[in-house]
């Protein structure tokens, strides 16, 4: 039997926190993809009154790296600027390390810097 594909999927905001288009098709296309098959994660951020793990639609969606509250606000954008980068680098090492994903795909500018860290992760073993 192949092997089932492992893809994560890196969006700052994901589902219920959804500030425009990214969220949207982050939630659809994880969701799709988990449909055909694939086994599917959302690395994504943190906040009150969220689960830190769950499961949904077959997807995995873990909810580690540390951002702000809402796009919106200029405090907000201080911590997405200062604090995600080095939040999800370090959690996307850790989620990488013990789930070696097959692909990783960011869902916005902020998280691109993922597909590096990936690359870095790779040459080391």
């Amino acid at each position: 039997m192949a092997k089932n594909l492992k893809v994560l999927m890196v969006s700052e905001y994901f589902s219920p926190k959804i500030f425009g288009g990214g969220e949207i098709s982050a939630y659809y296309i994880a969701r799709n993809l988990a449909n055909e098959g694939l086994d599917v994660s959302v690395l994504t951020s943190y906040f009150k009154n969220l689960k830190r793990f769950e499961i949904s639609d077959d997807v995995k969606i873990y909810r580690r790296v540390k951002t702000g509250e809402s796009p919106e606000s200029f405090y907000s954008n201080l911590k997405r600027a200062f604090i995600f980068p080095d939040s999800l680098r370090r959690e996307l090492v850790k989620l990488d390390k013990r789930e070696n994903f097959d692909i990783i795909h960011c869902m916005n500018i902020n998280s691109i810097f993922a597909v590096k860290v990936k690359e870095k992760i790779k040459n080391r073993l």
